[in-house]
């Protein structure tokens, strides 16, 4: 049997697949040599190259067939590739005779800690039918292979900005910063506690990971890294006292157990979790609702363990990532399977049905049979909701979807505790990011996608309005990004010039933009981080952390050294204004579109009348304008005093003119009216007779307002 036929049967497919990869196999098998057979087919792939990010985006690429006559049998394409640096799923794809001409699609992703000498691989493909014209040499490839760029993520500083309460920032203070501040190297090289020169030498840090208010930091030996908020033992070190400096983890267990080498990391609200080599998890912290994936009796006191537990797992588990929320978590099994626990209530578990929803803690690991035939490659968890994507580039979410954060739910609905997917229309999602009820997502054509809470512009959008279905980021049109993560109420990208974009909240500088309290409802440019070749971020609730290949300190002195260097970082500066401007107006001019859609749309019948109703109305007053009189004499103006009637309707037409300050008209302050003094006098005296502006007020009644309200570009926004 083929060895790609072998990988075939073995990986998880539909039973037809599989009857018909076994009915392939053996007609091959069967089959008698062919030889001199002209080529008939093409394989035709969508791309030449690939980007892909060390333990992050994913890329996809499709294949198909052109031909002079369509195959007879089935065909089997697979990739060849033998380096353990990137994975290709599916390992086999099947296309029948008659769907040889419709694209399918192959994703690639780069495996976390590769080896940093070789950034470059290359996909050759093979294909077997028994159908000899699409069958091993006789099929051609365009092209004939598909390489594939690894974008590193390891860095050797490491920033942080924002909120430091409770030393979240690692600087060894409780001042918060508005600006990102370096987190001195020395922190994370144990040699830095002797006399050797060599202690200040850089330290290469591989994964970061933030809760509300700790972070995770791993080293290129796999050691971890804590500092922050500890009131829950979520620093997983002896004691709740919280740290504002990076501490060592010991790598000591609650059972006394070594663990030395971590791989992964994620933090909760007040809970972590890592995985180490051995593909064991340990979890600590807060244990409220189980998020630890133990009892309450086997959880220390019961409320939280501030020192690491080993998770028990079903047996040969293969643990490919991990995930936390706010109070729960995810682990996704190299398989492809899904395992939840923690709160339950949300429905962020995706435990329910459509027709029973299942809104349970749970204090152990519980596979999610909403997705148990369907194949997944990455997970994310936000406060109270939970998103994954398919190997196919389908995206699922389940959870509380109030302000849409689920994408797929209209504003009545507040909850799903099942798993289904979101419309993508088209779209194939590579990779998706939580926050605290806003979710964000990459596409197979680089585009951004966006929907949830967006009170603090934390959507990108130019406005503060939530969204309930995907909404494209025009910002990133022009802008590749290839990693994305997300707070509480802001967000932050990385695109493929190592740059920094920040946007949402900036109240507690956790933004790194601005040096003061602001909104940011656009994607700004981290000016203090230009030319550092930002490699990793990471997103607390209020504050952010950064990894870079190099400091400002050093590219100013590169800059110093050539002049080309600062021009073209300050044209970067520049771009990014000129760019956020025409997107602003944009964003403007497609409001306007709306309004007008909207006045369209309004327009009736009924309503036709009641303008032309308006206009004849105005029209008439126009004719019977009252021509200028001859002033008023003392005398008729005490006959007009005299009449009750005629006094009752001065007195309104003067309260409804327009104030001559608008002081007043603010604040609710009574005007006082010179008609009520006026009205007192003796008739014997001349009084000071009101002159009501008849025309204009008679034209305000039927006038209505003719200026737009203001978009939400304008009502925040400011650089």
């Amino acid at each position: 049997m083929d060895a790609s036929i072998k990988r075939a049967l073995s990986t998880r497919g539909s039973k037809v697949e599989l009857e018909l990869l076994s009915d392939l196999n053996r007609r091959l098998s069967s089959a008698p040599t062919l030889t001199h057979v002209a080529a008939n087919a093409v394989a035709i792939f969508s791309a030449t190259s690939l980007v892909v990010v060390e333990g992050g985006s994913s890329c996809f690429y499709s294949v198909h067939f052109t031909f002079q006559r369509p195959p007879t049998q089935p065909v089997v394409l697979t990739p060849w590739n033998t380096s353990p640096r990137i994975k290709v799923y599916p390992s086999v794809i099947l296309f029948t005779p008659e769907t040889a001409h419709k694209p399918q699609f192959f994703r690639v992703t780069a495996m976390e800690n590769c080896d940093p000498s070789i950034l470059t691989e290359s996909i050759q493909h093979r294909t077997n039918s028994v159908d000899a014209g699409f069958s091993g040499a006789r099929v051609r490839y365009e092209p004939n292979t598909v390489s594939v760029r690894i974008v590193r993520n390891d860095g050797k500083h490491i920033f942080t900005t924002g909120d430091a309460t409770y030393g979240a920032l690692g600087h060894g203070s409780f001042d918060s910063s508005f600006a990102f501040t370096e987190i001195p190297v020395a922190n994370f090289d144990m040699r830095s506690m002797t006399d050797e020169p060599s202690a200040r030498r850089s330290v290469l840090l591989t994964k970061v990971a933030s809760g509300h208010q700790h972070t995770l930091v791993l080293d290129a030996n796999d050691r971890l890294f804590v500092f922050g908020n500890s009131n829950q033992g979520q620093l997983g070190i002896t004691g709740l006292k919280c740290s504002t400096k990076p501490r060592l983890w010991d790598g000591r267990d609650v059972d006394g157990g070594l663990h030395m080498h971590i791989k992964d990391a994620a933090c909760g609200g007040d809970h972590s979790m890592v995985l180490t080599d051995d593909d064991d998890v340990l979890t600590w912290g807060s244990n409220e609702h189980g998020q630890l994936g133990a009892a309450l009796e086997d959880a220390g006191n019961g409320e939280f363990l501030d020192t690491p537990r080993v998770l028990r797992l079903p047996s040969r588990s293969k643990i490919a990532q991990v995930a936390c929320g706010l109070k729960h978590c995810a682990l996704l099994l190299d398989e492809g399977t899904v395992l939840t626990f923690g709160y339950g209530k949300s429905g962020a578990l995706g435990h329910g049905t459509v027709d029973a929803p299942r809104r349970e803690d749970e204090a152990s690991p519980r596979p999610v049979q909403s997705l148990s035939k369907t194949h997944i490659f990455h997970i994310a968890c936000g406060e109270m909701h939970t998103a994954v994507v398919s190997s196919a580039g389908d995206l699922y979410t389940a959870g509380w979807g109030e302000n849409g954060r689920l994408g797929r739910l209209e504003a009545k609905d507040t909850l799903s505790s099942t798993f289904e997917r979101v419309e993508l229309k088209q779209r194939k999602c590579t990779y998706v990011a939580c926050g605290g009820a806003h979710t964000m997502l990459l596409t197979d054509t680089r585009d951004v996608l966006a929907f949830g809470a967006n009170h603090y512009g934390q959507l990108g959008l130019g406005d503060c309005r939530d969204r309930h279905r995907p909404s494209p980021v025009i910002f990133f049109r022009n802008v590749l990004v290839y990693d994305i993560k997300l707070g509480q109420t802001h967000s932050l990208a990385i695109s493929d010039k190592h740059l920094l974009y920040a946007w949402g909240n900036g109240e507690q500088g956790q933004c790194g933009v601005g040096s003061y309290p602001q909104l940011y409802t656009l994607p700004h440019l981290v000016r203090s981080l230009v030319g550092c070749h930002v490699v990793q971020v990471s997103a607390g609730a209020a504050f952010t952390v950064v990894l870079t290949s190099s400091t400002p300190a050093d590219v100013a002195e590169r800059h110093q050294m050539d002049r080309t260097l600062a021009k073209e970082a300050d044209d970067i500066v520049a771009d990014d204004v000129l760019h956020r401007e025409a997107v602003r107006d944009e964003l403007r001019l497609q409001h306007q579109r709306r309004l007008a859609q909207r006045h369209a749309a309004a327009t009736t019948p009924l309503t036709a009348l009641w303008q032309q109703l308006d206009a004849a109305s105005k029209a008439h007053l126009e004719i019977t304008k009252p021509q200028a009189t001859k002033p008023t004499t003392p005398s008729s103006a005490s006959a007009v005093l005299q009449s009750k009637s005629l006094r009752r309707a001065l007195q309104s037409a003067m309260a409804t003119q327009r104030p001559r300050s608008s002081l007043g008209c603010c604040v609710g302050r009574p005007r006082s009216s010179a008609g009520a003094a006026t009205l007192s006098v003796s008739p014997s005296k001349r009084p000071t007779s009101p002159r009501p502006k008849t025309a204009w007020f008679l034209a305000q009644l039927g006038r209505r307002p003719q200026t737009p309200p203001p978009s939400y570009a304008d009502a925040i926004e400011s650089d």
